[in-house]
């Protein structure tokens, strides 16, 4: 039998200053019904909801550190949980986090709700709210914390660089169909990198901070950005640790654009640029431009679909227009008159509209092959620059 995915769903990217559409800090990672949530920003029962995935169906909700961005959701998350047992009887809420100021804040975080409590005590609820809450000890090294029942998935932890908050931990998942690493709030370190070695997926938080450095010297945001993670530097943290994809949250400043949000892109592919000039010899010879160029330039297959929606839209179309027809011939062969006719007119405007759209694709097969070309040349010529200075293999 085949084991199921691993999803990852950003519950929310946003930061304590309010951005519209954007909830607080959360990923939601989920394997078969076990699904874990790590950390519960504004809006995180709303998210978890439209996901799929209401507050009864969470295994286990995840803290990294105390700042109010990532944990302000997390008694709304408990409270409705609680308040769905009218619904569905399931075990108490199970909350994880590092000893300390997490632990405190949770076992607390009733005590404001305590009038209602009671009055939905007294009309409704057969018992009080409870959490399972399972702490450890803050990990100078990636440490288990926690294995589901079955002992297929386990989640890791290790301290991270979020100072002046101390008691910051980044998480690693790991499941029977993937690695998942979330970083929390936390400067580029090398204990993340060393967390995500090898991981299909890593959820990273991202500041500007070196694009934006003249706009916020001497501000208050000089120092927010000082205890974030570059987005210059991510590039190369997840190139030199294999990560498969890089996923971009908590984003400083909130993109309110498109180019805003390329520009987040932008950044952390400069420095995947910059790492490949630093490689040995060894590693090009190793790695085939290929696998590199689809690294730099993104997915073939998205590329594709960018290049080729016409006929994409002409053969998946196709199959919904065609069906028809046959099930009206089974019945009477009148009765496929006019999915004939419709079938028609459909050929005639396609035909139409990728007339009107191949000078378009072929403007952008252009520009992908010029950029293709430019890739292959600057990584042939680190070869040559590398082979001529005979540099160590």
């Amino acid at each position: 039998m085949t084991p199921p995915p691993t999803i990852v769903t950003l519950t929310g990217t946003g930061v304590p200053h309010p951005a519209p559409g954007r909830a607080g800090a959360g990923a939601l990672v989920r394997h078969g019904d076990i699904a874990l949530q790590f950390d519960a920003g504004r809006g995180t029962t709303l998210r978890l909801t439209e996901a799929g995935a209401p507050p009864t169906a969470l295994t286990a909700v995840f803290l990294t550190h105390i700042h109010s961005d990532h944990l302000v959701g997390l008694a709304d998350v408990a409270m409705t949980h609680w308040i769905l047992q009218q619904i569905r009887r399931t075990a108490p809420l199970q909350i994880v986090c590092a000893e300390g100021l997490c632990e405190r804040f949770a076992k607390e975080m009733f005590t404001p709700y305590a009038p209602d409590i009671a009055v939905r005590m007294e009309h409704l609820q057969p018992e009080l709210p409870r959490i399972d809450l399972r702490t450890f000890p803050l990990p100078a090294q990636p440490t288990t914390v926690w294995r589901s029942d079955d002992g297929t998935v386990t989640v890791d932890a290790v301290a991270v660089h979020h100072e002046p908050v101390e008691e910051a931990v980044a998480f690693r998942v790991t499941t029977p169909t993937g690695v998942v690493v979330i970083s929390g709030d936390t400067r580029v370190c090398d204990e993340v990198e060393q967390l995500s070695d090898g991981c299909d997926v890593l959820v990273h938080e991202a500041c500007r901070a070196t694009a934006l450095r003249d706009a916020v010297k001497g501000t208050n945001f000089e120092k927010i950005f000082s205890y974030h993670a570059d987005t210059t530097a991510l590039g190369g943290l997840a190139q030199r640790a294999g990560v498969g994809h890089l996923l971009l949250t908590h984003l400083i400043p909130a993109p309110g654009t498109p180019e805003q949000e390329v520009a987040f892109e932008r950044d952390v592919r400069d420095e995947l640029y910059a790492s490949l000039l630093g490689k040995s010899m060894t590693f090009h010879d190793l790695k085939p431009v290929g696998e590199i160029m689809a690294r730099v330039t993104n997915d073939v297959r998205e590329m594709n679909l960018m290049m080729n929606p016409g006929m994409n839209l002409i053969v998946g179309s196709g199959f919904f227009l065609i069906t028809p027809v046959i099930g009206a011939l089974q019945l009477h062969p009148l009765l496929a008159v006019p999915p004939i006719l419709f079938l028609i007119a459909y050929v005639i405007v396609q035909w139409n509209y990728v007339r009107r759209l191949t000078p378009l694709g072929q403007e952008q097969r252009k520009a992908f092959g010029d950029m293709n070309a430019r890739v292959a040349e600057v990584l042939d010529g680190v070869q040559v620059v590398k082979g001529s200075a005979q540099e160590d293999r």
